[in-house]
């Protein structure tokens, strides 16, 4: 096994994935076939291949990194055994780093020190306007569609808010700042009901959990819960439905994109792509399981149509990466 590290560092409802991994491998070996015949010498393809693993695999091994999002320490443990696999497949030393600041992340990306990075939707869209990536791969279901999530606003069933309209003047617990689902969605949400931020009483919990908790708790007058967390809190029996009352809901979100800077070089977007989608459930699910999916699922493909709704929230919110 090659040596991994994993370093700490302090929407609409249809969306298309992408299977194109084996014709760009096809096309790579094709290249390489090429060049034998052509050649007409073993040696010119052995540096024609020796020069591919180079592209594939840099001196230094492959630099992955992470936008930070829930628990980084735990975000970070579960990568470990993601990193080694990968490495296994691509035949690399692949370091994880689990970034503090998503601006840093960004600005890693853009200055080309990772090589691959875990994106939230939203992240990715802001990358998208700046420093250019392109998605490769993304989470699944363990039915093997490509993992969604919708963001919403509950209230108490007998409270007297019945659009986001109705928000001025009373308190909102959001997720976590910066957030997809926990803070930029919803805040559309109000920008779209011409409410300003200011006439809400916002509180940024931390988490989506903590939301549901502040809702359920009396603490918060309405609350933003995403799709994934509120199904986990009904079968745990914490949260009752017929007790609270939806009031906005958004489209379909994918879920986070796995991205390489655009100019990677197509050798090693082929590689990278088919080792990211050959990668078995168990490693997969470990980090899945700290964004909130359910375990047993694979990575499939994806390309940016699947983001465009996204972009466009993040041209109209005005976002960079400081409000990440």
């Amino acid at each position: 096994m090659k040596a991994t590290r994993v370093t700490p560092v302090t929407m609409s409802p249809e969306v298309r994935t992408r299977p194109t991994a084996p014709a760009r491998l096809v096309r790579l070996a094709a290249g390489l076939a090429v060049c034998a015949f052509a050649a007409g010498t073993l040696g010119a393809c052995a540096t024609a291949a020796s020069q591919a693993a180079d592209t594939v695999c840099p001196a230094d091994g492959i630099r992955y990194g992470v936008q930070p999002q829930g628990n980084p320490a735990e975000l970070e443990l579960a990568y470990a055994g993601f990193a080694a696999a990968l490495s296994d497949e691509l035949d690399c030393p692949v370091e994880v780093k689990v970034f503090e600041d998503p601006a840093a992340v960004v600005a890693a990306l853009d200055e080309g020190t990772i090589q691959i990075v875990h994106l939230t939707p939203v992240g990715y869209a802001v990358v998208s306007r700046t420093a250019g990536a392109t998605p490769v791969a993304t989470f699944s279901r363990p039915n093997g569609n490509m993992a969604t999530y919708k963001s919403a606003i509950w209230v108490p069933a007998d409270s007297g808010i019945a659009v986001p309209g109705d928000l001025a003047g009373h308190t909102l617990a959001l997720g976590k700042q910066g957030t997809t689902q926990g803070d930029i969605l919803p805040r559309k949400a109000l920008a779209d009901a011409r409410i300003p931020l200011g006439e809400v009483g916002v509180t940024y919990t931390g988490g989506q959990q903590e939301s549901l908790a502040a809702l359920v708790n009396g603490e918060a007058e309405a609350a933003q819960i995403d799709s994934q967390t509120m199904a986990a809190a009904v079968a745990a029996g914490e949260f009752e439905p017929d007790a609270h009352r939806m009031i906005w809901e958004s489209g379909a979100v994918p879920s986070d994109p796995i991205v390489v800077p655009d100019g990677s070089g197509e050798a090693f977007v082929t590689a990278v792509e088919a080792a990211l989608l050959n990668l078995e459930p168990d490693p997969v699910g470990k980090v899945g399981a700290k964004i909130g999916l359910a375990p047993g699922g694979r990575l499939v493909g994806i390309d940016d149509i699947a983001y465009t709704e996204l972009g466009a929230l993040v041209d109209s919110l005005s976002l960079t990466a400081a409000d990440l």
